[in-house]
């Protein structure tokens, strides 16, 4: 399985987008976007402005399905994901012709069009794992820390045994971590559930 690993700078809850009917990534990360195939792993790091741990997860998952910004558009599945439904909305391009025209939106202003519509594929997610603040800390032996930088994103091979153990450890976290759907701001909302005592 190859596996993309990156540092989420802003955690707004517009990329990735937890709205239903499935997690998404449309908007910001192209090079993701565009390189990216249904299997591979996507996992963000929390930046400093979400957690001061550089090891945490912020959040993860599987793409199930990869599709154009035109098709995702088009799709009614996916209107959930439009400025008028969704408070963080991450479906914002819509198609005229040949080109794509960013809708007015909460999410992204006009000088981010190009480098969104530079990615030109949506990735949808299942199984996906969100932990926001309460980002857990990804053990150093799957190898996908990143090392020596913070920026752009990292590629790494994980063979079928690493990515059971890995898929059992984000299983593990998130029995751990209470997650409301959506809130005013737009985006799920993580927390460690309380610590079980002895009566």
């Amino acid at each position: 399985m190859r596996a993309y690993a990156y540092v989420i700078a802003t955690d707004s809850g517009a990329a990735p987008n937890f709205d239903a009917p499935m997690p998404t990534l449309a908007i910001c990360k192209p090079k993701i976007r565009l390189g990216a195939e249904p299997g591979d792993f996507v996992i963000g790091f929390t930046g400093k402005n979400i957690s001061p741990e550089p090891h945490g997860v912020c959040w993860a998952g599987v793409i199930q399905d990869k599709r154009t910004l035109e098709e995702y558009w088009n799709d009614p599945k996916f209107d959930t994901k439009k400025p008028n439904t969704s408070m963080t909305p991450d479906n914002i391009y819509r198609p005229s012709g040949d080109y794509l025209i960013q809708v007015p939106n909460s999410s992204h202003e006009q000088k981010n069009q190009d480098r969104d519509v530079s990615g030109r594929y949506v990735l949808s997610f299942d199984p996906a794992w969100y932990f926001g603040v309460a980002a857990p800390i990804l053990p150093d032996h799957f190898g996908l820390r990143m090392i020596g930088g913070r920026r752009g994103h990292r590629t790494v091979e994980l063979t079928e045994e690493k990515w059971q153990q890995l898929q059992t450890w984000l299983h593990a976290q998130a029995e751990n971590i209470e997650v409301t759907p959506s809130t005013s701001h737009g985006r799920p909302v993580a927390s460690r559930k309380p610590a079980r005592t002895c009566s």
